[in-house]
């Protein structure tokens, strides 16, 4: 956002300088051609000073478009190594990923009513093995990256490695970082800049939509949580392929409001 406004106000300076030049050539031109020296003289100093400008803004615009296609390309070797050691540590942890999603998760989570988020909370800070935190960690600290980078300054520049990294995700996987994210008693600490508000990483979750393909293996749970998980994520909600309630048909109004949420959220994600 910031590098757009300067974008803006070096396109606003070479306009005035190229309009500039240009009007004081036609309120003179009809002097010209004149005998006086000085007249040619000054006309051609006014000139080459604005074209000197204009060349010096065209250079600055180059080095910086130079800056970020170096800082682009530092990013991504950067986000790619970083993923591909988390990838080994989920090599690592998937047995252990599988035994706690089967052993411990979804008996706890069918013993539960839903009232509140406290079965999450026992399952992340108490329940779950304590290797798999080093996973959370893992995924946490690498939405932050992604979020915190100045060079990804929309939401669509993020969805592609908010991509990469749900994409990749098993359905074990899921289940257990969204206990993570829901039992996390800073669940809703808001830490991230977005705009000129800050959201919390579960807000930075449901923005993302990471946890649109979370699967529950099991009907009755499934429908259980559905509730609890589409109020803990109402930015997800549409995009929920399995926690899905029946509502009835949106009136016209509705429809418009959301979809003028859609784009509030596609710019300031």
């Amino acid at each position: 956002m910031k590098q757009a406004i300067k974008d803006t106000i070096i396109l606003i300076f070479i306009i005035a300088i190229i309009g500039g030049s240009l009007i004081v050539l036609l309120y003179n031109v009809q002097d010209y051609p004149s005998s006086k020296l000085k007249d040619w003289a000054d006309l051609a100093t006014y000139l080459s000073v604005g074209i000197s400008l204009i060349s010096i803004a065209f250079i600055y615009l180059t080095y910086r478009n130079q800056v970020i296609m170096s800082s682009a390309l530092q990013f991504e070797s950067t986000f790619f190594q970083w993923y591909q050691i988390h990838t080994d540590l989920l090599k690592d942890l998937k047995p252990l990923i599988s035994e706690s999603v089967n052993n411990i998760i979804l008996p706890e989570l069918r013993k539960d009513e839903f009232e509140n988020l406290k079965v999450f909370e026992q399952l992340a800070q108490n329940d779950i093995d304590r290797p798999l935190h080093r996973y959370y960690r893992s995924m946490y600290h690498l939405f932050k990256y992604i979020k915190l980078s100045p060079i990804l300054s929309s939401y669509l520049q993020r969805k592609k490695y908010y991509d990469i990294i749900q994409s990749n995700m098993s359905d074990d996987e899921l289940i257990m970082f969204l206990c993570f994210v829901l039992g996390d008693k800073n669940r809703d600490k808001k830490i991230f800049r977005n705009g000129i508000f800050k959201i919390s990483f579960k807000d930075l979750i449901d923005k993302g939509h990471i946890l649109k393909n979370c699967y529950v293996p099991d009907s009755s749970l499934l429908k259980k949580m559905t509730p609890i998980v589409i109020n803990s994520f109402p930015n997800t909600k549409n995009s929920f392929h399995f926690f899905k309630v029946d509502e009835p048909k949106e009136n016209l109004t509705s429809q418009i409001r959301k979809k003028i949420q859609n784009l509030k959220n596609l710019f300031f994600i």
